[in-house]
């Protein structure tokens, strides 16, 4: 079972999620479209009757959108004749409506035939995030929503999940909505749960309460043992504020346990352990963890190797550092469609590495 890791960020964001119980699920009636702008192929004006559709939300500042757009594209040419699929941006940060509007089509003009199917941008009013994202409970992008031939939700996901498998099905009218929906029914029945005793104990670490918020975390998963591990960078998060020593003893429980084989997992621990703000990181930890993350994805990937690069200039090797950012941003340039930001962060780095100047970190006590 993959591990669901309750990460800080996202934890304390589900303080103002809205708990109300879904309005649109699988099985209902798709809400009309109410698009704002349509920015490529040609209009949809309502969902026919006979036809099937993939009605797919995104926007641009989505790293994981930028992602899925390819795939996207893939699956509109095999289901040629068979599915039409519509990619709506929304959520966007721009203050007004113009600037929004030319945000989205610069995008669009950007990805060129990457994104190779019917594109819009929602109303100003936000109708089509309203009527979709939010009446369907979903709070992450991308979210796809597959519209059978009946003009009926028939599954809502991520389009990078089992959204060919299940319009495969679709197609086929093969599709089991009401198992689907009973299934998913679940699902949020557990997440409402999770969130119903998550809240408080979030509520104490946005108010800068750490170690009350592990007490009360420890009551929670004395009656559901099965919150000791998904919660396990939680509580890591919550000790590196209140006890740094006791937090690295911690950071080491996972990379032997819960996180010894998840890259992802021992990188952020990395991360945190080296954060210039700690007042006694255990730099070789934050090494170790590193090293063990990139090693995982045979030294293959971007990201786990610019935290690897990271924790040795922390430790104080700004040439092995420098080196090692140099086959990060080798490995960044094999991947498609990457944000220009995030091209230039690698090579600020690398700046920053080969001017040297790194000093070790203070030995942890």
């Amino acid at each position: 079972m993959k591990l669901r890791w309750l990460l800080p960020s996202l934890a304390l964001a589900l303080l103002s999620a809205d708990a109300d119980a879904a309005t649109l699920n699988p099985g209902d009636a798709a809400p009309p479209l109410k698009i704002g702008q349509w920015m490529k192929g040609d209009a949809v004006e309502k969902l026919e009757p006979g036809q099937v559709y993939v009605v797919e939300f995104w926007a641009t500042w989505c790293g994981p959108c930028r992602t899925s757009i390819p795939h996207l594209t893939e699956l509109t040419t095999k289901f040629n004749g068979k599915a039409t699929f519509i990619g709506v941006s929304v959520f966007e940060h721009e203050k007004t409506d113009e600037e929004r509007i030319k945000k989205v089509g610069d995008f669009v003009t950007e990805m060129g035939s990457k994104m190779d199917y019917r594109v819009a941008a929602d109303a100003a009013d936000k109708t089509m995030a309203t009527n979709w994202m939010e009446a369907s409970g979903e709070r992450g992008i991308p979210t796809a929503f597959i519209v059978d031939m009946e003009g009926k939700i028939a599954w809502i996901g991520h389009p990078m999940g089992d959204l060919e498998k299940t319009l495969d099905a679709v197609v086929e009218a093969k599709w089991d909505v009401k198992a689907f929906a009973a299934e998913r029914a679940k699902a949020r029945s557990a997440d409402e749960e999770e969130q119903k005793l998550m809240t408080p104990i979030l509520k104490l670490a946005r108010e800068n309460k750490p170690k009350e918020a592990i007490e009360a975390l420890d009551k929670v998963i004395a009656e559901h043992a099965d919150y000791a591990e998904k919660t396990g960078f939680f509580r890591f998060s919550l000790l590196v504020k209140s006890d740094e020593p006791a937090a690295y003893a911690f950071a080491k429980q996972l990379a032997d346990g819960a996180f010894k084989n998840e890259p992802q997992g021992l990188a952020a621990l990395a991360r945190m352990i080296g954060a210039e703000d700690r007042k006694a990181p255990d730099a070789d930890l934050a090494l170790s963890l590193a090293e063990r993350a990139s090693e995982l994805r045979k030294g293959e990937d971007a990201g786990l190797l610019g935290t690897l690069a990271d924790a040795q200039f922390r430790k104080g090797d700004a040439a092995k550092a420098a080196a090692t950012q140099e086959a990060a941003i080798a490995a960044l340039a094999k991947v498609p469609n990457v944000p220009e930001r995030t091209t230039k962060s690698f090579a600020d780095k690398l700046t920053k590495f080969r001017a040297g100047g790194a000093k070790p970190a203070p030995e942890a006590k």
